[in-house]
């Protein structure tokens, strides 16, 4: 028995043609959509060179407003270096104080606008007094309290020969320069003695031991002007101009 065979005929529609329509469709973009993209670009090329611009123009004001306060600070130096050169030998000048300092010599202590020298050898009173001249200075007086004190922190365990003497009319004591003794007086308890008041003991040394812990500062004591002692020597401070610093 024969087999009944169909043919059926079989059409196929190829697709390339549509694929390459649609993908024309999608690639051509109308005159409209071109502008926009162009404006767009236009817009972000604008706001970029803007933001340049306005970079560039803060760092103009930063470099001006730098390169003012500098020049300001170069006027400033200018006229603080001429004020300086012009202050020279003149420390008693108000507006020239600020340029100078206080200085003592090597081997000089200093107390506020004072120089002090402690000796390390021994003399009678009278070398002493000369010693000191040799130096441009005198025997140390003493005025106050405080000045008392830097002497006695400063003199270690040894007497000291100072300005002060009764050689003009006995007891009563007076500094070299002629001075008064004044109201703060910082005699031993015991000092002077009556060994003074024969005439014996006309010069007076600082340093001798307290009587007490509560009367270290009291440490006068009168002594014969002919012993051998060390001695303090005091002169008015230097004034020194400062190295001058832009």
């Amino acid at each position: 028995m024969e087999s009944d065979v169909t043919y059926v005929d079989l059409k196929f529609t190829s697709n390339v043609g549509k694929t390459s329509k649609l993908r024309s469709a999608l690639t051509e973009t109308s005159p409209t959509q071109k502008k926009t993209v162009q404006w767009r670009c236009l817009a972000v090329s604008a706001l970029v060179i803007c933001f340049l611009l306005l970079a560039t123009l803060i760092a103009l004001i930063i470099m001006y407003s730098l390169m003012t306060a500098r020049l300001q600070q170069l006027q400033i130096s200018h006229s603080r270096a001429l004020m300086y050169i012009g202050c020279k030998d003149k420390p008693s000048d108000t507006d020239c104080k600020q340029y100078f300092t206080k200085s003592c010599p090597k081997d000089w202590l200093q107390n506020n606008s004072q120089c002090y020298y402690f000796s390390v050898v021994e003399s009678w009173h009278q070398k002493s007094r000369e010693n000191c001249k040799l130096n441009e200075s005198f025997l140390v007086s003493i005025l106050d309290r405080q000045e008392q004190d830097f002497i006695t922190r400063n003199k270690g365990p040894h007497l000291y020969w100072i300005g002060l003497t009764d050689f003009q009319e006995e007891g009563t004591w007076k500094w070299l320069n002629g001075s008064a003794l004044q109201k703060d007086r910082f005699w031993r308890c015991d000092q002077p003695d009556k060994e003074g008041d024969k005439g014996k003991e006309d010069c007076a040394t600082l340093g001798s031991s307290p009587c007490d812990e509560d009367s270290i500062l009291h440490n006068w004591s009168d002594e014969n002007c002919w012993e051998d002692h060390r001695y303090i020597c005091k002169k008015k401070a230097m004034e020194i101009q400062k190295e001058f610093v832009l």
